[in-house]
């Protein structure tokens, strides 16, 4: 997964770790507990956290919920904040 550049002025510091978690998680081959944590954080629906889990979605082979989820999170308002 690339590496995310979060300015903690801008994002919570308790997002930033929940996001660093996935990533590690997701980077150590632990997909599924990736995808979990960033579908059960309370940021879940913070553009960070969506793509987060489309790829883990992409990695775990779920191609058509990936492609849902990343539409989704180009067409979504926030998305500009990526």
């Amino acid at each position: 997964m690339k590496k995310l550049v979060l300015t903690p002025a801008l994002k919570p510091e308790s997002m930033v770790s929940i996001i660093c978690r996935v990533e590690s998680l997701a980077d150590s081959g632990q997909t599924l507990e990736a995808l979990q944590l960033a579908e059960n954080s309370p940021y879940a629906r913070d553009p960070f956290f969506q793509n987060a889990k489309g790829v883990c979605l992409m990695r775990m082979e779920r191609h058509d919920l990936a492609i849902t989820t990343l539409q989704n999170l180009v067409c979504h308002p926030q998305s500009s904040k990526l």
